[in-house]
């Protein structure tokens, strides 16, 4: 009796969808101030698909469009009736004044196409306190989310430096409600400034605690950069804009039969709503001070920070043609990357190459950018002698001292003796040459050794080879189409293409699982791991991702003559799964065991179909 019961529940909650008029219209704020952020919501009563929405001129889109269902139950007198309904949300925000209108948007409902009202939207440039739409819950967001709750500040060690001196840009987000998700909008262009970041952008947030008049904020530092100004003057920062979405809890609920509501409220937090915000830091003007003029060293480079200066030489007494090694280590803080030159005079007999040069550069999120800076240079002597390579200085700016500073290496001589090749007579410039060239003879000797012999008057036409070289081409095509074939055939067969690859696909989303274990993304992980054990129970029996629940894979599995325990313990991995997104306590353990969890699941369902 309770089966035919279901079945007649169910023959009348189709009947009633089917038989249920098509609605489908447009909705939101249409009096809106420039820079105020509100929703406009396109809803359907019926599944759709296809769905096209419109431009909006003058307005920009922050997110969209987000799908919302709301599936309803009704019982009137003793008939069921069944309602669904869709929603298609746009997050937008007002960027210019005027009246602007948004197209209808469009849907397909079995088969054929409905569209929505027109919308007509004023953006002026006082705020809107009235809202003309009763659907619009923009007011009421923005009264549970001021400002003073969330709100990013950008700040700078120094507001004064000198030019090529080294000034750390720190972006840092305060908030006292909880946030689910945080993505830079616009980042700022930074011109004037040579820049290098400071913090991996793909990193975890460091949270802290900070009191800003006698309100206790969250803080964590969202990016952090070393810059450089390149010239003098006044230069501006941009503002660095950010979008997140903040979870506030919901004191007083609203009678309301809006969409919007069922989409926003999370029954595992317990009421609480999400709110989409736009936050943009200030602005930071920073006054550049010129490098003195006075006492300014005739080779300073543009070097400004703290350095210290070290030659190396890996020999002194060697042959003509011989070649020594000659490096210059530049270490400390500052603007270290730009210095590309040393200023050396080599004798004229010296053959110099162009240096070779390498960094070792530290990213310190306190300190800075420091680091070494190696300049490897290649000498070969050409003339036999006793060379002396003058002292080489190295000029900078001191911020701390406010003067310039040189650091000088000690001279060095080279003892040279004529080597097995040398000649007389012939000059090298000091210039740094770009490549090595063999000095020594113009004559060279006649080819001595082995040669490869071949018959004259040999054609390879008409012979057993060249009837080879045309019948192995054809036999090897032959081949390839009857491969071909075969896998052509394999591949049509979409069901078993999918039982084969099943397990495939499933053990590819459990390693993407595993990556999301290392680096503690949550979401991301427990998302790769429903889709494990969905899509293998999906592609192993031909069965849609849609019509799969917890009742018919027991079902199917007992079809199959799988163990009843073997079921309940992949029925109970789901349900562990979904728990442990939400659960309290602590969530590497927990992520680690369900990991193994769906792995040995997997693994002995299959085991067992075998």
């Amino acid at each position: 009796m309770k089966k035919i019961l279901a079945v007649i529940l169910l023959f009348f909650t189709v009947s009633s969808s089917f038989s249920q008029k098509v609605a489908f219209e447009a909705s939101g704020q249409t009096n809106v101030a420039v820079g105020e952020q509100f929703l406009i919501r396109f809803t359907i009563n019926r599944q759709g698909t296809n769905f096209v929405g419109p431009a909006f001129p003058g307005i920009k889109v922050l997110s969209g469009p987000n799908l919302s269902t709301n599936t309803s139950y009704s019982n009137i007198n003793g008939k069921m009736s069944q309602s669904t309904s869709n929603t298609f949300t746009y997050y937008l925000r007002a960027v210019s004044e005027g009246s602007f209108t948004v197209a209808p948007a469009k849907v397909s409902v079995d088969g054929k196409e409905y569209q929505t009202n027109k919308l007509s939207i004023t953006v002026t440039k006082k705020p809107v306190r009235k809202n003309t739409n009763p659907g619009s819950v923009t007011t009421q967001t923005q009264r549970e989310l001021s400002e003073n709750d969330l709100f990013i500040r950008a700040s700078v060690n120094k507001r004064n430096p000198y030019q090529g001196e080294q000034v750390i840009l720190t972006y840092k987000i305060y908030t006292k409600v909880p946030i689910a998700q945080i993505s830079i909008n616009k980042q700022s262009s930074f011109q004037g400034f040579w820049m290098k970041d400071l913090l991996n952008p793909q990193g975890v947030l460091k949270q802290d605690n900070e009191v800003i008049d006698g309100e206790q904020y969250v803080t964590a530092e969202l990016r952090k950069f070393a810059l450089f100004p390149q010239k003098s003057g006044e230069l501006t920062i941009d503002a660095m804009e950010l979008q997140c979405i903040a979870q506030i809890k919901q004191a007083n609920r609203r009678n309301s039969n809006s969409l919007l509501d069922s989409f926003f409220d999370d029954p595992f937090f317990g009421g609480t709503r999400n709110i989409q915000k736009i936050l943009e830091s200030n602005l930071i003007t920073i006054s550049v001070k010129p490098l003195p003029e006075s006492n300014k060293p005739v080779n300073f480079s543009g070097a400004v920070g703290e350095f210290t200066f070290n030659r190396t030489i890996d020999k002194t007494e060697l042959k003509t043609n011989d070649a020594v090694n000659l490096e210059f280590t530049l270490s400390g803080s500052g603007n270290i990357e730009l210095i590309d030159q040393l200023n050396i005079n080599f004798p004229p007999d010296i053959e110099v190459f162009e240096p070779k040069i390498s960094n070792s550069i530290n990213r310190n999120s306190a300190t800075g950018i420091s680091g070494t800076r190696k300049f490897d240079y290649l000498l070969i002597p050409r003339n036999p002698g006793n060379f002396n390579i003058n002292p080489v200085s190295f000029t900078y700016f001191s911020p701390q001292n406010n003067s310039y500073q040189t650091i000088t290496s000690p001279a060095f001589e080279l003892r040279v003796e004529k080597g097995d090749n040398y000649q007389a007579g012939i000059t090298y410039s000091g210039a740094s040459q770009e490549d090595i060239q063999y000095i020594g003879t113009d004559i060279h000797h006649i080819k001595t050794g082995n040669f490869e012999l071949y018959k004259i008057n040999y054609f390879l036409f008409n012979t057993f080879d060249f009837i080879l070289w045309f019948v192995i081409p054809f036999i090897i095509f032959i081949l390839l189409i009857i491969l071909w074939k075969q896998q052509s055939k394999k591949l049509s067969n979409q069901s078993l293409m999918r039982h084969k690859r099943a397990t495939k696909v499933a053990r590819k989303n459990l390693k993407h699982a595993q990556e999301y274990l290392g680096t503690k993304k949550t979401t991301e992980f427990y998302n790769e791991i429903s889709k494990a054990l969905w899509g293998y129970l999906s592609d192993k029996f031909n069965i849609p991702q849609a019509e799969l629940s917890k009742e018919s894979v027991n079902d199917k599995l007992l079809d199959k003559e799988v163990n009843k325990k073997t079921i309940n313990q992949f029925i109970e991995t789901l349900n562990h799964c979904d728990f442990a997104r939400f659960a309290p306590g602590n969530p590497e353990s927990t992520m680690e065991i369900i990991y193994n969890e769906a792995l040995e699941i997997i693994s002995k369902i299959e085991r067992e179909l075998k």
